[in-house]
C-alpha cells in the first residue's frame, strides 16, 4: 500500500564519475518487496515534481534503504538527490511497483540489466541470498566501459559465499583488452544470445528472465529472448 514516508540521508558513496549510492534511514516503518520503487518529492522552483527510483537494497533491513542514482545533465531528480547533505530529509511515497520475484520461486533465474537497472535487481539478489533460496542466479549486466563498472567487489564476495550466484559485466564499447573472467567485451544482447544458444536446452526451458533498464534496451532484449524460444510467461521486465 502506497504510504507517505520521510527518509534521512545517512551516507553518500560515489561509485563512478556519474553514479552514487545513497543510504537513507527510515523515519517510520516502510515495508516493501524486493524490486519495488519509491516516488520522491523533488522541489523545482515553486512546485514539487515527482520522480521514481527503484530501491536498491534488501527488504530485510527495516531501518535503512539504498538508492542508486546516475546523475543526468539537467536531471531535476538526480541532481537534487546527489546534492543532498548528510542529515537532509526527503519525502517519498512507497512502496510501488510489480517488478518483483515470482512465487513460487523458479529453480533458475537470469537477470539481464543495463545501467542503473541494477538497482531493483540488486534488491532481489540480496533478498534471495539472505533467505538462502535454492535458486541458481545469473546476472548479465550491460555497461559501456570498464570505468562504468561498480559494485564489483560486492558481487565478487557474493560469488565466494554463494555458489549458486554468478555474474558477468557485458562491456559494449571497451576497446582495451581485459583478461578478467567476469568481463565480456560485447553488448549484453550478445551475452544473452550466447547463453540461450549455447546453454543446456533442458535447463534453459525452465529459466525465468528478469529484464530491467532503459526503455529501448528492455524492448530489444525482450524481443531477442522471445525470438530465441523463451515464452512470454517466463520473462518479466521493468523499463525507465
Amino acid at each position: 500500500m502506497l504510504g507517505k514516508h520521510k527518509l534521512t540521508l545517512t551516507r553518500k558513496t560515489r561509485l563512478t564519475e556519474k553514479v552514487y549510492l545513497l543510504s537513507f534511514s527510515i523515519d517510520n516503518d516502510l515495508v516493501f518487496k524486493a524490486g519495488q520503487y519509491l516516488i520522491v518529492d523533488v522541489p523545482r522552483d515553486n512546485e514539487i515534481v515527482k520522480r521514481i527510483y527503484s530501491i536498491a537494497s534488501s527488504p530485510k533491513n527495516k531501518k535503512e534503504l539504498e538508492l542508486i542514482i546516475e546523475v543526468v545533465q539537467n536531471g531535476v531528480g538526480s541532481n537534487y538527490l546527489v546534492n543532498l547533505d548528510l542529515g537532509d530529509k526527503i519525502n517519498v511515497q512507497a512502496p510501488a511497483g510489480v517488478f518483483t520475484l515470482q512465487k513460487p520461486l523458479p529453480n533458475n533465474i537470469v537477470f539481464v540489466v543495463t545501467g542503473t537497472g541494477i538497482a531493483p535487481v540488486r534488491s532481489m539478489i540480496d533478498h534471495l541470498l539472505e533467505n538462502k533460496a535454492q535458486t541458481k542466479i545469473l546476472l548479465l549486466w550491460g555497461l559501456r566501459y570498464r570505468d562504468d563498472v561498480y559494485l564489483r567487489e560486492e558481487f565478487q564476495l557474493k560469488t565466494l559465499k554463494n555458489p549458486n550466484f554468478s555474474y558477468y559485466y557485458c562491456l559494449s564499447r571497451e576497446t582495451k583488452q581485459l583478461t578478467n573472467k567476469d568481463f565480456k567485451q560485447h553488448r549484453v544482447d550478445k551475452c544473452v544470445n550466447n547463453l540461450i544458444k549455447n546453454g543446456d536446452k533442458q535447463l534453459l526451458s525452465k529459466v525465468y528472465f528478469y529484464v530491467c533498464g532503459g526503455r529501448d534496451a528492455v524492448v530489444s532484449l525482450k524481443n531477442l529472448i522471445h525470438s530465441l524460444g523463451v515464452g512470454e510467461k517466463r520473462v518479466t521486465s521493468e523499463r525507465f
